[in-house]
């Protein structure tokens, strides 16, 4: 075979797999799966007031709750981020005293989210008018609180 039908057939091959790898990604991009709100998002809190069954005012109430909530979470969560950066800065002098006292702060503010997260369940099952309300809620509250879990390693929640 001589050298320009070598280079005829790199060429062709080389087409073939741009136009490949096009096809590829315009499937991956066309089929891509729907992002769904992630941990603590809008999709635990849907569920949670259509399988208990709430009324107009008790969803209104709901999202106040939510509001509320999301707020101390998010302000909790920058404190534990700005500790975790300085228990890290204690690594390079091995600054044990300080590193023990930065995550004991980590924990009480872990804590705070605990507590908050637990409240406000509290509240919102509070927002509940009839006993079935109620025994829905007790009976739905396991699978929200999986919904809003972490994703564990390999996406297990």
């Amino acid at each position: 075979m001589n050298y320009f039908g070598k280079t005829k057939i790199l060429v062709v091959m080389i087409f073939a797999l741009i136009l490949l790898n096009l096809s590829t990604l315009t499937f991956m991009w066309i089929n891509r799966p729907q992002r769904g709100p992630g941990p603590g998002g809008e999709g635990p809190g849907r569920y949670l007031m259509e399988e208990v069954g709430f009324t107009t005012d008790q969803r209104e109430a709901y999202h106040k709750l939510m509001e509320e909530h999301r707020s101390i979470t998010d302000s909790t969560n920058d404190s534990i981020r700005v500790y975790k950066k300085q228990l890290f800065s204690y690594l390079p002098s091995g600054n044990l005293s300080g590193a023990e006292l930065t995550a004991s702060s980590i924990a009480r503010l872990q804590k705070k989210l605990e507590l908050n997260t637990f409240n406000h369940f509290v509240k919102v099952r509070a927002l509940c008018t009839t006993a079935e309300q109620t025994r829905k809620f007790d009976n739905t509250i396991e699978d929200v609180l999986k919904m809003m879990a972490p994703a564990g390693p390999r996406g297990k929640r």
